[in-house]
């Protein structure tokens, strides 16, 4: 190998290497980049509270009919009300819910009844009490730290208190209670579908107007739901995202392996794979083939260059010679030669092919032996002829073809193919 090649190759390598470690780089950085994204993807996952305050009421006003006691047209809450002179009822329920982060997303639903209730005083068991919409259910979405409820309804007050009254005078009851309820309920959780039930129960404020009374008093009262104030709360648009950019990094990360595979693979240096051919030959014939310590010289040698190395197994199980094999300084030719006299048959590996470079291949067939002049391809007929005792034999062919330019003293070649048969 000249200095200039030498210097091609050490070029070669270092731009190869740099190529290498550039790529190296981009993997790791994308691997990192894929595991910081699935580590964020499956955290998000997990369960993310966030805590809460809630309050509810109700302000309630009666509307009066027209009578002389009264001058404006309503009482407020502070009042005890006379049956008789109310026409209707109106309460303002209201609910405020307040998170201790800022930018919640979350769901929430209400609505309004009024149920009839009329219980045995003795036992408080129910023995009428019958349920009546008053406000159906709503369900929105919010986001933000706060959520305010507000609804005003209507309430007949003169209608329940009738009905009640007409329960307990058919059974001619006494001994009861009677009562109109009229409940908000309001349910919030996360705005993960996942998290739907993630609430112990709903938040309800009640409004409680005894009936088939003479004076009544409403009372207000709220029941919060059991167990700690929070909800699970997770941000969608983020956690889609990191799935997003995890997928696509996964498919880069994939397709960034498959090419550094394919680059190392296709650039790899023709000294790699020449030492690798070298060496699985050694170790498959081990006991075949005698390595010599210094290099060949083929000169005064009649050379036929075979194509493969089985056939030069076939030369060697034909002639029974060892197959030698010799190797440059520079580690870039092998060759591996059995010495019939004056006959060579040469097996070669080299850096860039097992005949060099092009220009020093010789032109044969697939199964091309090599190219010799007529008269040597004689002799070597004849030398064979002479083995025709062993248990294989060699078949030897001519075929002609025109000379190659400037070839005066030979101007035809032959080519000789060796092909093994069993003798019967």
């Amino acid at each position: 190998m000249s200095e200039l090649e030498k210097l091609q190759r050490a070029q070669y390598q270092k731009k190869r290497n740099g190529r290498i470690l550039l790529q190296k780089i981009i993997l790791v950085v994308l691997t990192l980049a894929l595991l910081v994204s699935a580590v964020a993807f499956f955290k998000l996952n997990k369960d993310t509270y966030v805590y809460y305050t809630e309050k509810g009421n109700a302000i309630h006003k009666a509307y009066l009919n027209e009578n002389e006691f009264y001058e404006e047209g309503y009482l407020n809450g502070s009042h005890a009300y006379v049956s008789s002179l109310v026409e209707k009822m109106t309460a303002d329920f209201s609910y405020e819910l307040t998170f201790d982060t800022d930018r919640v997303e979350f769901k929430y639903n209400y609505r309004i009844d009024a149920q009839l209730e009329i219980l045995d005083r003795e036992s408080g068991a129910p023995l009428y009490n019958p349920t009546y919409e008053i406000l159906p259910k709503t369900t929105a979405s919010a986001k933000g730290n706060k959520l305010v409820i507000e609804e005003l309804v209507e309430i007949n007050f003169q209608k329940y208190n009738d009905q009640a009254k007409a329960y307990l005078r058919e059974f001619n009851l006494d001994d009861t209670t009677s009562t109109l309820v009229v409940r908000m309920y309001v349910n919030v959780v996360g705005a993960s579908e996942a998290f739907a039930a993630d609430r112990a129960g709903e938040y309800v404020t009640e409004l409680r107007i005894p009936l088939t009374k003479t004076t009544f008093k409403p009372v207000v009262t709220t029941t919060v739901p059991a167990g700690e104030e929070k909800i699970l709360a997770i941000n969608e648009n983020v956690k889609g995202l990191f799935a997003i950019l995890a997928l696509a990094l996964l498919v880069a990360d994939g397709l960034m392996i498959a090419f550094f595979a394919h680059y190392v693979v296709s650039t790899r240096d023709m000294h790699i794979d020449y030492a690798r051919r070298v060496n699985r030959l050694l170790k498959s014939y081990k006991s075949y083939i005698q390595r010599l310590t210094n290099d060949f010289d083929l000169e005064g040698y009649r050379v036929l260059r075979l194509n493969e190395f089985s056939e030069m197994l076939e030369v060697r199980d034909t002639l029974q010679r060892p197959i030698l094999m010799s190797e440059n300084e520079d580690r870039t030719c092998a060759r591996f030669f059995i010495i019939e006299d004056s006959i060579l048959y040469l097996y070669e590996i080299t850096v860039e092919g097992d005949f060099g470079t092009a220009a020093e291949a010789p032109e044969t067939e697939s199964d091309t032996a090599g190219a010799v002049s007529e008269a040597v391809a004689a002799e070597i007929v004849s030398a064979l002829a002479s083995r025709r005792d062993q248990a294989r034999t060699l078949k030897v062919t001519f075929k002609n073809r025109e000379g190659d330019a400037g070839e005066a003293s030979d101007p035809k070649t032959v080519i000789l193919r060796v092909t093994n048969k069993k003798k019967k």
